[in-house]
């Protein structure tokens, strides 16, 4: 039986399903990773706007940053998620000071940067906070 578009019955319940699977989050912390993901693409626009003067102090920023946000992604560990909380305050702390440093461009990254880590806390702080585990 097919539809009015020539698309079949059980071929649109695939699709709806696949949606749902799509849309469906049993990753409480897949939204933050993408938001470390977003905050390690930024540090290498602020390196490159730099010139290269801010290499040796986001350079590992970006590698750490990018792999918390996969395996927050992929593998999600709620040991992971508590690092990582801790670990975009420290971020937030740190682009605020060093973005003071800059102006134009550069400093604009930074302010960027900042938002990004703001939102990976706030999102893993509700995530943290919403399933507690008990001791």
């Amino acid at each position: 039986m097919t539809s009015s578009l020539g698309v079949s019955a059980a071929c649109r319940v695939k699709t709806i399903d696949l949606v749902d699977a799509m849309t469906e989050t049993k990753n409480p912390f897949r939204t933050a990773g993408y938001f470390f993901y977003l905050s390690a693409a930024l540090h290498v626009v602020a390196i490159v706007l730099s010139g290269g003067a801010l290499f040796g102090t986001l350079a590992g920023a970006v590698v750490l940053w990018g792999l918390i946000g996969y395996f927050l992604i992929t593998r999600p560990r709620r040991w992971l998620a508590h690092l990582g909380f801790i670990g975009a305050l420290v971020g937030i702390v740190a682009s605020v000071s060093v973005g003071t440093q800059y102006s134009g461009l550069t400093g604009m990254t930074m302010t960027a940067i900042t938002l990004a880590d703001i939102g990976a806390a706030v999102l893993l702080f509700g995530a943290l906070w919403r399933s507690p585990v008990k001791a």
